[in-house]
């Protein structure tokens, strides 16, 4: 009997511990998986396989400039994760300043885990967004702006530098977008998947695509300053439209 009641009080000690670990393995079935994930973007810049140089003539596009680059400031907005069943889109704009690196990474957060086949972005701003004085007045968004004579907003992407003409003379080149209906969407097919954690993406910008594919676009011959030139700016649009990746 005196045996009984010990093995019995020592049952009682341990019961507290039997229960914890019974909780404990009722909370991980019940473990409530966050209802979003988010995705970190950082920018890489490179010339073909070349990392970019700043300011160093070390670069050469399809149609054999030797150029360098010396200023690149472009805007992200209507950043999208796409499957064959849903659309997700940040409304986030994201300023980029790609001699500044704090700029060239960003978060895009509350995207719906899963299985996506493609990303799309625009470079700039859709036309609903694009008017003077929308945004904050930062200095940023502030040297951004679009001469109200020429329609307003805001640029949609900045990139300037020189290059060597046919006698290697240096010349000063700006490739400047703007205007509702300028923007240039991006759209890049590759399997992602997105879990219950963070996930971090390289966003490769080839700026030598800037300058061919579907149109050779020669500094010597082209306009080189491209701010209130409609046609140099639909030919650069439509080559910025393959120049991203994702790795």
């Amino acid at each position: 009997m005196v045996r009984f009641s010990k093995i019995f009080v020592s049952f009682l000690e341990g019961l507290p511990f039997m229960v914890a670990i019974l909780f404990l393995f009722g909370c991980r079935k019940d473990e409530i998986m966050p209802e979003y994930s988010k995705a970190k973007f950082s920018l890489i810049l490179k010339n073909d396989n070349t990392t970019i140089i700043w300011d160093s003539l070390n670069n050469t596009n399809a149609a054999g400039n030797i150029y360098s680059v010396e200023s690149l400031q472009f805007y992200i907005s209507d950043l999208t994760f796409k499957n064959s069943k849903k659309t997700v889109t940040s409304n986030k704009i994201i300023y980029i300043d790609g001699s500044i690196n704090s700029t060239c990474s960003f978060l895009i957060d509350s995207i719906t885990p899963g299985d996506y086949t493609e990303v799309s972005f625009v470079i700039g701003l859709s036309n609903s967004k694009n008017i003077s004085g929308s945004l904050p007045n930062t200095m940023e968004n502030l040297n951004m702006a679009w001469p109200d004579g020429m329609g307003g907003g805001y640029h949609f992407m900045k990139l300037e530098g020189r290059y060597l003409d046919t006698l290697t003379i240096k010349r000063g080149y700006a490739i400047h977008l703007g205007k509702n209906n300028f923007q240039p969407k991006i759209t890049i097919s590759k399997n992602l998947t997105q879990k219950f954690w963070n996930h971090e993406y390289k966003l490769v910008f080839n700026i030598n695509e800037v300058f061919q594919n579907p149109n050779l676009y020669n500094l010597n011959f082209e306009n080189n300053y491209t701010m209130n030139d409609t046609v140099a700016n639909r030919k650069i649009i439509n080559n910025i439209k393959d120049a991203f990746s994702l790795e």
